[in-house]
């Protein structure tokens, strides 16, 4: 089961994906168990990877509603100790925003031990990701979309005068031109965005300092303290609705009948939310992890 790990990993870094992964001290079982919450990284590993003769890959897929997958990787993982080889957990993907409470416990490994040890062709950031307290590397990132302000051309056109990318850009490319052009589109009966935290992420991917300062203080990062500022000001003046992020109402707005005029998301944004109708599935920056089928660990969240 090492030897399949450790060439899974080396085809998934060839082809510029990324996994997260630990790995047993001595193999055990014959069926390699992988716990995702949709079938995207299913298709890339039947694609590109041919499984060694005598193993089974099983899939367990749970959707992310309502923190469904957590919840049912959470309990695998809190019976790893007793279950029994055949089912015990092998790899899992997890969202960048959550990660850090699976590579901070016994659960996963150093993949450094499994001979992956060159991150130069990585982005910085999803190594940090997947790496521990201590700085060690727990995973490799499988899928890195870049972000953007997407914004509907038909209400650029009549708020701005263009509906033209690069005359658009020119007109949003700072927070106080964004912020002035949302009373633009208000005027003529539109919102900027759908969303009061749609503009979350922009500020605080730029943040620099941590939550908690070494006397263990919360602080806020002057980054936050801008976009709570640009929030309150966006829902007093209605310039945004007060949905969440996934809720229906931001969703539908996507649409034909939407009124909105931006939104931020990165490039799967574009085919898994905006493409279709349906609720939008929660991607994002995914990672795989391989379990410790060895150790008691001492929590799963």
């Amino acid at each position: 089961m090492k030897k399949l790990i450790a060439s899974l990993l080396v085809l998934v870094m060839m082809l510029a994906l990324c996994s997260t992964a630990a790995f047993a001290d001595e193999p055990e079982g014959k069926v390699f168990n992988i716990y995702a919450w949709n079938e995207e990284f299913k298709g890339f590993f039947e694609k590109y990877y041919t499984v060694p003769e005598g193993v089974t890959v099983n899939w367990i897929i749970v959707p992310s509603d309502n923190g469904a997958y957590q919840d049912a990787l959470d309990a695998a993982l809190l019976n790893q100790a007793d279950a029994k080889d055949d089912d015990k957990v092998d790899m899992f993907l997890a969202e960048a925003d959550y990660i850090l409470k699976y590579v901070d416990s016994d659960f996963t490994q150093d993949i450094q031990a499994l001979g992956v040890t060159d991150f130069s062709n990585a982005y910085k950031y999803t190594v940090q990701a997947a790496s521990d307290d201590n700085g060690v590397v727990k995973g490799v990132s499988f899928q890195c979309c870049p972000s953007a302000l997407i914004y509907r051309r038909s209400i650029a056109k009549d708020v701005l005068g263009t509906d033209d990318p690069a005359e658009v850009q020119a007109k949003l490319d700072s927070w106080d031109k964004f912020n002035a052009v949302a009373a633009d589109a208000k005027a003529k009966g539109y919102y900027m965005t759908a969303s009061f935290a749609e503009t979350f992420r922009p500020f605080s991917n730029n943040c620099t300092m941590p939550w908690v300062d070494e006397d263990n203080n919360l602080q806020i990062d002057p980054q936050i303290k801008a976009w709570m500022d640009q929030t309150d000001e966006f829902i007093k003046n209605g310039y945004t609705l007060t949905a969440g992020v996934w809720d229906d109402e931001k969703n539908v707005q996507m649409f034909a009948d939407g009124k909105t005029m931006c939104f931020f998301g990165p490039a799967w944004y574009f085919n898994f939310c905006m493409g279709k109708r349906p609720r939008c599935p929660l991607l994002g920056r995914h990672l795989a992890a391989r379990a410790c089928r060895h150790r008691q660990p001492h929590h799963a969240g």
